[in-house]
């Protein structure tokens, strides 16, 4: 007898089973802040990513300083329970972290930075920071101080010390910049609290001191020399006040850089810088007239040719204000017609209503900081007979930006002169103090 059986043998589908694993889900729920760890692992919220099938995870919340976690929502994750811990299902898991903030204080400043801009050494500028509790609890501050590089040329004038602020309460702290010096100052009123997020809390704090009196860098080896008088005629001729104010430059370069072949044939003591002087003076160098006047055009060929016969180099750059006419060349405004050294002092140069020009003080004393804080003295025109015109080359070498003066070595005596900073004349002749 035959005997015929049919063996059913189990097929396993392999397409019909997920083997990439399922995915965990966190975000963070409530006012609160806080992270997870997963297998002791930290995690920022939200956080998502794939596990295999029957993976065990330690699922953790943990609150930030100010918060506290109070549960888990969500499928598969709900309850108190913390750490909690299970083996990763065939299933994806979406959950919520729900953490709200703890009873605590929050200390906040306005404005939260303060600039005092530029203020002239020696004066002062103050600025009231109003410091609030927007917290639900108690704050107490306690200390208020100034930290930082320039902590001591700011102050608190009142408002500091200890003090405690209830939830919504505010109270006014004064602080002032007295700078002692020129430059940038730079420091941080800063607050000791029990803020649990921010301590210390600081407001940041910065000025700028403004020399009130500078004079050039070593000013005491600037010398004053009295060429343009009668005493130094030469063959009825005066020396004039171009070359003196060019060989007063001369010799303080030489001294201020230990040159010993700048100077022609150097004398001594007053007269140091006579055949200097005289060898600007002459036909080579600014052409000078027996009068004393000459050509403002040679001021800078002379100058940077006089250091060229004698080995060195120096570069003149004129400034004229307001505007140089390419149609008045030999005007008021001619010392233009040297190219590339031109420079318009438009920056420091306001012009009036009345198309009249006035000069900024503070701008142009900003000018002269830049020059003599590097050891640049200034050839300077003025108008010495009041007739609203440039008649005299003069040696500025210092400003006090609080009288709106500048100093100056006028080439008839060895005094150091002050004036007042204005400008000569408008380019029709009328005099703008």
């Amino acid at each position: 007898m035959r005997i015929r059986c049919l063996v059913f043998v189990p097929v396993l589908l392999l397409s019909s089973i997920d083997l990439s694993g399922s995915t965990l889900s966190i975000t963070k729920g409530g006012t609160g802040s806080g992270h997870i760890t997963v297998n002791n692992v930290n995690k920022t919220l939200p956080f998502s990513q794939n596990y295999a099938m029957g993976v065990h995870l330690t699922v953790e919340a943990v609150a930030e300083t100010g918060s506290k976690f109070d549960n888990w929502s969500g499928a598969g994750m709900s309850g108190t329970t913390n750490p909690i811990g299970f083996n990763m299902p065939a299933v994806n898991i979406s959950a919520t972290a729900n953490f709200s903030l703890l009873l605590a204080p929050d200390i906040s400043g306005n404005p939260s930075s303060w600039s005092f801009g530029s203020i002239n050494v020696g004066n002062n500028a103050e600025k009231t920071f109003v410091i609030s509790n927007p917290g639900k609890a108690t704050l107490n501050v306690s200390s208020a101080t100034l930290v930082g590089a320039n902590a001591s040329e700011f102050s608190i004038q009142s408002g500091g010390g200890a003090f405690t602020l209830s939830p919504s309460a505010s109270r006014n702290i004064v602080v002032r910049f007295t700078p002692a010096s020129a430059g940038g100052k730079s420091a941080s009123l800063s607050f000791s609290s029990n803020d649990p997020n921010e301590n210390p809390f600081l407001i940041n704090l910065d000025g700028t001191g403004v020399a009130t009196l500078e004079y050039i860098t070593h000013f005491a080896s600037f010398p004053a020399y009295p060429y343009n008088t009668a005493a130094y005629k030469q063959n009825n001729a005066l020396v004039g006040c171009g070359p003196t104010t060019g060989a007063m430059m001369f010799g303080y370069f030489q001294a201020v850089y230990s040159l010993t072949d700048l100077l022609t044939n150097p004398g001594t003591g007053v007269d140091k810088g006579l055949n200097t002087a005289w060898a600007l003076h002459g036909s080579s160098y600014m052409q000078t007239q027996s009068d004393g006047f000459g050509n403002v055009n040679r001021i800078k060929p002379g100058l940077e040719g006089y250091a060229t016969s004698k080995g060195y180099r120096v570069q003149v750059t004129i400034h004229v204000s307001p505007t140089y006419s390419a149609q008045n060349p030999d005007g008021w405004n001619d010392y233009g017609s040297f190219g590339d050294a031109w420079t318009n002092d438009g920056n420091y140069m306001i012009k009036n209503a009345d198309n009249t020009w006035r000069i900024d003080t503070d701008l142009f004393c900003n000018f002269l900081s830049a020059n003599l804080s590097q050891g640049i003295p200034i050839f300077l025109t003025i108008d010495s007979d009041g007739n609203g015109g440039g008649d005299h080359w003069v040696a500025l070498v210092g400003f006090n930006r609080t009288t709106k003066q500048y100093a100056f070595y006028n080439t008839y005596d060895t005094l150091l002169h002050w004036a007042n900073i204005y400008y000569v004349a408008d380019p029709g002749g009328n005099r703008v103090n």
